[in-house]
Formats: structure tokens, C-alpha cells, sequence
């Protein structure tokens, strides 16, 4: 699973995201450095929780997951770790 790879596409095909014709940096921030605003980044977690079936819960929903690629990155490989798989999905 290409987690990294797979955010970054999401926000440069999605979201719109621009890096003026450098490489997309993992440790920018997506809001002050690439202009996601909270909109975004609540699209975001929706596809986050579809595409890697897991759960965002309502106390992690804080910038500090979603700053950057990495951070996004780093939650979503704990996430799956721990099995926070959608209610539907885990047989609870």
C-alpha cells in the first residue's frame, strides 16, 4: 500500500492542490503552504476512511494528523494497525 503516493494524487487531482511546477514536498503543510482549507481537508478524511476502510474518530480529527502528506501518512499506517476498520466492515 503506497499511502504517500496515493494522498499526494488525491490532493494534486481532487483537491487541485498546485506546487508550481516543483515536487510535491510530504512535510509542506497542506493548509499554509498548498492552500487546503477546511473543506478540503475534511474531503479528505471521507476518502481517507473509504479508500483505507478506517475510522476517523471525531477526537482525532485535528490538524495535527492532517498537516501534512506524512502526517497523513504516519495516521492512516496506525490506523490500519489497530484495526479502526468502519463498524460495518469489522463484523461489530
Amino acid at each position: 500500500m503506497e499511502i504517500r503516493k496515493e494522498v499526494t494524487e488525491f490532493l494534486l487531482n481532487v483537491l487541485g492542490v498546485t506546487t508550481d511546477g516543483a515536487p510535491f514536498d510530504p512535510d509542506a503543510r497542506l493548509v499554509e503552504d498548498y492552500g487546503v482549507d477546511s473543506a478540503g481537508i475534511f474531503e479528505m478524511i471521507l476518502w481517507l476512511e473509504d479508500r483505507f476502510e478506517i475510522r476517523v474518530e471525531p477526537q482525532h480529527m485535528d490538524l495535527i494528523h492532517f498537516a501534512t502528506v506524512r502526517n497523513v501518512e504516519s495516521y492512516v499506517r496506525k490506523a490500519t494497525l489497530v484495526d479502526v476498520r468502519k463498524p460495518e466492515e469489522s463484523g461489530t
